[in-house]
């Protein structure tokens, strides 16, 4: 009994061992799992950098076909709709610190550029390049900044600010506006009433003998705008320290290209001074006056143009008997 026992479990042990060494090993299946993984790595990898240069090479085209065709599209629509730009409203407006009378001249500019608009009504109206619009307007050369918007249902709401006049420049046949840089805003043969406390600039006439809108201007102007904003420094300062506004200015060229020599008109008298150091000047000029108001006499030209010295044509006031 105890023989066939153990002749049983003998055979058990050796149909479990015999089944055993039939099936893969764990080690042998983790093997095959990973050969099968890195094989499909590659695969998709190889399939990923395919897919990539032949987009490169199919996208762009497809891009602009598609967009052509959208483009294409929306113009049928909007002829076929009849969205056609029937209006443009051009507004003038002033900035805070500006009174309504001193943009009052940019009314006629802004006439002229109604006028330039017009070819834009009738076209598409959601196709108009708002941008395009607003280049052309600042490129009229008076307007500082420029909104464009559509409205609905088919016209333009056009505001421009204008740029701020600062000076008023003789040429030869008209007078240029131009603003603080010398950049010129608008070309008038007479000064509006708005602007005749603007100092007037004369010996530029060569400078503006041709040209007779702000474009050409300021081509012609490209060698000066240093000249202009050195005035601009010297209006201000005067004005701080000696609580005096120029009536006019008269440029004389002096020794050397890039010199000038500023003949400052006062009404009552005229200073010169020179481009290159009035402004270490300045504050003398200031106790000369002091002084020469403190004498009894009458002085009409100032000349300040020496460095260290200061000449003075003056003459003695005249007295008046009362009777």
């Amino acid at each position: 009994m105890g023989g066939k026992r153990a002749g049983f479990f003998r055979f058990l042990t050796r149909s479990k061992t015999s089944q055993a060494s039939t099936r893969p090993s764990s080690s042998e299946n983790e093997g095959w799992r990973g050969i099968h993984f890195v094989v499909v790595s590659a695969i998709i990898t190889v399939g990923l950098i395919g897919a990539v240069y032949a987009s490169k090479l199919i996208l762009p085209d497809v891009h602009r076909s598609t967009v052509a065709q959208l483009q294409k599209l929306q113009a049928w629509v909007s002829s076929w709709n009849g969205i056609r730009l029937s209006s443009i409203d051009l507004e003038v407006v002033r900035e805070s610190e500006t009174s309504a009378a001193a943009v009052a001249p940019f009314e006629a500019a802004a006439g002229k550029s109604r006028k330039t608009l017009e070819k834009y009504l009738g076209q598409p109206f959601w196709l108009l390049n708002l941008s395009d619009i607003r280049d052309r307007l600042l490129d009229e050369g008076w307007a500082k900044v420029v909104y464009v918007r559509r409205a609905f249902p088919n016209s333009l709401k056009i505001q421009i600010v204008p740029r701020t006049p600062a000076f008023l420049v003789r040429g030869a046949q008209h007078w240029v506006v131009t603003d603080e840089q010398g950049s010129a805003i608008l070309v008038v043969k007479q000064i509006p009433g708005t602007w005749t406390h603007l100092p007037s600039v004369f010996g530029l006439e060569e400078t503006f003998a041709f040209g007779q809108n702000p474009r050409d201007l300021n081509r012609q102007l490209a060698g000066e705008r240093e000249l202009f904003e050195d005035l601009n420094r010297l209006m201000s300062d005067v004005k701080n320290r000696l609580q005096l506004d120029p009536v006019s200015i008269r440029l004389e060229r002096d020794a050397g290209p890039a010199t000038w020599l500023y003949h400052v008109n006062f009404s009552s008298f005229v200073t010169i001074l020179r481009m290159q150091d009035w402004e270490h000047r300045l504050p003398h000029l200031q106790f000369v006056l002091s002084d020469l108001k403190m004498k009894d006499v009458t002085f009409t030209r100032v000349m300040g143009q020496f460095e260290g010295r200061w000449f003075v044509d003056a003459a003695p006031q005249k007295k008046v008997t009362k009777i």
